[in-house]
């Protein structure tokens, strides 16, 4: 009976899966948090954004190693990478003044689009392999 039980619970687990492009999301928010810490702790010297950095990394990556147990990794690591670059982009040029110009905006641009294009190449590999 107890078996049963313990097998009933295991299935209704496993059937609850998290979507996968929102443990990404997750991970994503994680890494950026955690490089905008990077910054602040002023070479590790500043123990609280310190912490922070090494928290929010190992967080970022651990959720990432989920991710890629159903995202194709190039799809995967451009997203992870690409957002989170143009997030600490955005916050740099918020927070610290950092420059933005008409370059940045078009690398940014870029970056985005070339996530698009992937996403939307793994979509079509995915539907020819189904």
């Amino acid at each position: 009976m107890v078996e049963t039980a313990q097998k009933t619970a295991d299935a209704a687990r496993a059937n609850r899966k998290v979507n996968p492009y929102l443990l990404l999301a997750v991970a994503i928010v994680f890494e950026v948090v955690a490089t905008t810490c990077l910054k602040l702790s002023e070479g590790f010297t500043v123990p609280g954004y310190s912490l922070c950095v090494v928290v929010g990394y190992v967080v970022s990556l651990g959720l990432f190693v989920k991710v890629l147990m159903d995202v194709p990794l190039g799809l995967a690591y451009a997203a992870w990478g690409g957002i989170g670059t143009a997030a600490t982009t955005v916050i740099g040029v918020l927070v610290w003044s950092d420059s933005f110009t008409l370059v940045t905006a078009g690398a940014m641009a870029l970056i985005i689009g070339g996530i698009i294009l992937m996403a939307s190449g793994s979509q079509e590999d995915m539907e020819v392999s189904e």
